[in-house]
Protein backbone atom coordinates (compact mmCIF):
# COMPACT_ATOMS: atom_id res chain seq x y z
CA UNK A 1 0.00 0.00 0.00
CA UNK A 2 3.09 2.05 0.33
CA UNK A 3 3.34 2.45 -3.36
CA UNK A 4 -0.16 3.23 -3.71
CA UNK A 5 0.54 6.16 -1.37
CA UNK A 6 3.08 7.45 -2.59
CA UNK A 7 1.64 7.38 -6.26
CA UNK A 8 -1.34 9.52 -4.91
CA UNK A 9 0.57 11.77 -3.07
CA UNK A 10 2.29 12.18 -6.83
CA UNK A 11 -1.10 12.81 -8.46
CA UNK A 12 -2.00 15.28 -5.82
CA UNK A 13 1.13 17.35 -6.16
CA UNK A 14 1.15 17.15 -9.85
CA UNK A 15 -2.79 18.84 -9.33
CA UNK A 16 -1.05 21.74 -6.98
CA UNK A 17 2.44 22.40 -8.21
CA UNK A 18 1.41 21.60 -12.15
CA UNK A 19 -1.76 23.79 -12.74
CA UNK A 20 -3.64 23.93 -15.91
CA UNK A 21 -3.04 26.62 -18.47
CA UNK A 22 -5.55 29.30 -19.82
CA UNK A 23 -6.42 26.94 -23.11
CA UNK A 24 -7.27 23.60 -20.57
CA UNK A 25 -11.03 23.24 -19.54
CA UNK A 26 -11.78 24.53 -15.27
CA UNK A 27 -13.66 21.21 -15.74
CA UNK A 28 -13.87 18.26 -17.77
CA UNK A 29 -17.60 17.83 -17.08
CA UNK A 30 -19.30 14.56 -17.11
CA UNK A 31 -22.87 13.15 -16.83
CA UNK A 32 -23.91 11.25 -13.18
CA UNK A 33 -24.37 8.18 -15.37
CA UNK A 34 -20.90 8.97 -17.32
CA UNK A 35 -19.37 9.52 -13.48
CA UNK A 36 -20.37 5.89 -12.40
CA UNK A 37 -19.32 4.28 -15.96
CA UNK A 38 -15.95 5.88 -15.58
CA UNK A 39 -15.69 4.84 -11.31
CA UNK A 40 -16.93 1.15 -12.33
CA UNK A 41 -14.05 0.65 -14.33
CA UNK A 42 -11.83 1.37 -11.20
CA UNK A 43 -13.39 1.10 -7.86
CA UNK A 44 -16.87 1.73 -8.46
CA UNK A 45 -19.56 4.09 -6.36
CA UNK A 46 -21.33 1.41 -4.04
CA UNK A 47 -20.28 0.17 -0.66
CA UNK A 48 -22.13 -3.13 -0.66
CA UNK A 49 -21.97 -5.01 2.76
CA UNK A 50 -19.86 -7.98 0.57
CA UNK A 51 -17.82 -5.49 -1.16
CA UNK A 52 -14.39 -7.02 -1.99
CA UNK A 53 -11.46 -4.33 -1.21
CA UNK A 54 -9.69 -2.89 -4.42
CA UNK A 55 -6.25 -3.07 -5.52
CA UNK A 56 -4.26 0.03 -5.06
CA UNK A 57 -3.77 0.33 -8.59
CA UNK A 58 -7.22 0.42 -8.89
CA UNK A 59 -7.24 3.16 -6.19
CA UNK A 60 -4.48 5.25 -7.40
CA UNK A 61 -6.83 5.21 -11.00
CA UNK A 62 -10.00 6.20 -9.03
CA UNK A 63 -7.95 9.12 -7.74
CA UNK A 64 -7.23 10.32 -11.19
CA UNK A 65 -10.63 10.16 -11.94
CA UNK A 66 -11.43 12.21 -9.11
CA UNK A 67 -9.00 14.67 -9.85
CA UNK A 68 -9.80 14.58 -13.63
CA UNK A 69 -13.56 14.75 -12.85
CA UNK A 70 -13.18 17.76 -10.37
CA UNK A 71 -13.22 21.05 -10.97
CA UNK A 72 -9.89 22.91 -11.17
CA UNK A 73 -9.34 25.24 -8.96
CA UNK A 74 -6.03 25.54 -9.26
CA UNK A 75 -6.97 27.03 -13.15
CA UNK A 76 -6.37 30.44 -14.10
CA UNK A 77 -9.77 31.01 -15.61
CA UNK A 78 -10.87 29.53 -12.24
CA UNK A 79 -13.24 32.09 -10.51
CA UNK A 80 -15.17 31.76 -6.99
CA UNK A 81 -16.20 34.16 -4.15
CA UNK A 82 -16.30 31.76 -2.02
CA UNK A 83 -12.63 30.06 -2.40
CA UNK A 84 -9.64 29.97 -4.45
CA UNK A 85 -7.13 26.90 -5.82
CA UNK A 86 -5.07 25.54 -3.01
CA UNK A 87 -1.80 27.21 -1.63
CA UNK A 88 1.09 24.87 -2.41
CA UNK A 89 2.63 25.23 1.03
CA UNK A 90 -0.94 25.48 3.01
CA UNK A 91 -1.13 21.75 1.21
CA UNK A 92 2.20 20.42 2.34
CA UNK A 93 1.37 22.06 5.88
CA UNK A 94 -1.90 20.33 6.25
CA UNK A 95 -0.40 16.76 5.23
CA UNK A 96 2.51 17.34 7.88
CA UNK A 97 -0.28 17.97 10.42
CA UNK A 98 -2.43 14.81 9.46
CA UNK A 99 0.98 12.83 9.54
CA UNK A 100 1.76 13.36 12.60
CA UNK A 101 -1.70 12.82 13.41
CA UNK A 102 -1.59 14.50 16.56
CA UNK A 103 -3.61 16.68 19.20
CA UNK A 104 -3.68 20.57 20.24
CA UNK A 105 -5.41 19.21 24.11
CA UNK A 106 -2.65 19.29 25.77
CA UNK A 107 0.87 20.60 25.96
CA UNK A 108 1.85 16.73 27.33
CA UNK A 109 0.74 15.14 24.00
CA UNK A 110 1.26 17.86 21.77
CA UNK A 111 4.07 20.64 22.59
CA UNK A 112 5.12 22.11 19.90
CA UNK A 113 1.26 22.50 18.25
CA UNK A 114 0.23 23.87 21.78
CA UNK A 115 2.83 26.66 21.32
CA UNK A 116 1.63 27.43 18.02
CA UNK A 117 -2.22 27.68 18.63
CA UNK A 118 -1.36 29.82 21.81
CA UNK A 119 0.79 32.25 19.35
CA UNK A 120 -2.03 32.29 16.62
CA UNK A 121 -4.04 32.85 19.72
CA UNK A 122 -2.24 36.13 20.60
CA UNK A 123 -2.06 37.28 17.24
CA UNK A 124 -5.80 37.46 16.51
CA UNK A 125 -6.24 38.86 19.84
CA UNK A 126 -4.32 41.41 18.95
CA UNK A 127 -5.64 42.20 15.73
CA UNK A 128 -9.26 41.73 17.06
CA UNK A 129 -8.12 44.95 19.56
Amino acid sequence: MTDAAKRIADQALDYVFDPPVASDRVIDYASPNELIAEFAATVGLGIDVDQQPVSPDQLADAVQTIIDRSMHTTHPRFFNQNFAGPEPIAVVGDWLAAALNTTNATFEVAPVFTMMERSVINKMAGLAG
